[in-house]
């Protein structure tokens, strides 16, 4: 299950197959991504597959960018997307964790299984309130098996500070 916008701006839980991507005869929406080498990333739309894979995913492994491009090692993580976005948080703020190093080197590699690609990160905080809404929804939705316990730790307020959005990059394969 995948959350997103109904057309009434209201936030509902469809199976993937029946977001909408904001596509055009079957071509990506490209969106100017994070910049290397002064250079800008083309950043492309998820696809139906992509997004099904990692909605459902339990967890998804992340690793970020070194300046020379490896990666730093893989870190699983929960995630969730809300629309057709691709939504990670920490409950907990730590500059020098995976955290840390994909905030700043706003690229990282991710998988799940069925897909595995390389990504933009874009920190946004907060967002707007029904980003927050929605983002938060989708943490309860998806991980309350695990206890309000957990998963208030993912949607408080310090939580939500540190929401980051995945973006894929163009041109790749996703599996």
């Amino acid at each position: 299950m995948i959350a997103r916008y109904g057309a009434g701006g209201g936030l509902g839980a469809e199976p993937a197959s029946s977001v909408l991507l904001s596509t055009s005869a079957g071509q990506p929406n490209y969106t100017r991504g994070s910049r290397r080498g002064g250079l800008p990333i083309m950043t492309g739309s998820w696809s139906l597959e992509e997004l099904d894979n990692i909605g459902t995913a339990g967890e998804l492994q992340i690793a970020g960018r070194r300046a020379d491009e490896t990666l730093r090692h893989w870190v699983p993580i929960w995630v969730v997307c809300v629309g057709e976005q691709v939504y990670v948080r920490t409950w907990y703020r730590h500059e020098s964790g995976w955290f840390g190093h994909v905030r700043e080197s706003r690229r990282a590699r991710i998988r799940v299984p069925g897909v595995e690609v390389n990504v933009t990160v874009e920190d946004i905080g907060e967002g707007t309130a029904e980003l927050r809404a929605g983002v938060d929804t989708a943490y309860r939705t998806k991980y309350g098996r695990y206890g309000s316990a957990s998963v208030e730790q993912m949607v408080s307020a310090a939580a939500a500070a540190t929401t980051l959005r995945l973006t894929r990059e163009e041109g790749q394969q996703g599996g």
